[in-house]
């Protein structure tokens, strides 16, 4: 039972794309939205975030695992935005497969960027 739950978990699919090539990588919002190294490094700092509590679980620590666990809120609030702009943290970390942009009518994101001449 537990296995078959990993399906459609959007951590466990980003874990695969490691050991993908990027030509093979699906069609998802993450993938299109954010870049691959950035990708890459989200998936990394959240299987990090995973061995610690897992690690300390399994220990004479395992005491500290609510408090450790609570400490992965400020971690997301505070620590992940310096690291990836707001758009990427939508896509990466949204709660359905595809996040909600706030859309202002008659421009997209093209018409924001300065390309040089």
């Amino acid at each position: 039972m537990g296995v078959m739950s990993l399906n459609g978990i959007q951590l466990t699919e980003r874990m695969m794309l490691l050991l993908m090539p990027p030509k093979y990588h699906p069609d998802h919002t993450y993938v299109r939205k954010v870049r691959t190294l950035r990708m890459h490094l989200f998936t990394g700092v959240q299987m990090v975030c995973l061995a610690v509590l897992w690690a300390v679980m399994t220990t004479v620590a395992s005491l500290a695992f609510p408090f450790l666990l609570i400490l992965t809120v400020p971690l997301r609030k505070f620590l992940l935005p310096r690291i990836f702009n707001h758009r990427e943290l939508q896509c990466l970390d949204a709660e359905d497969a595809e996040p909600k942009f706030d859309v202002r009518d008659g421009q997209d994101e093209y018409s924001e960027m300065h390309m040089p001449v």
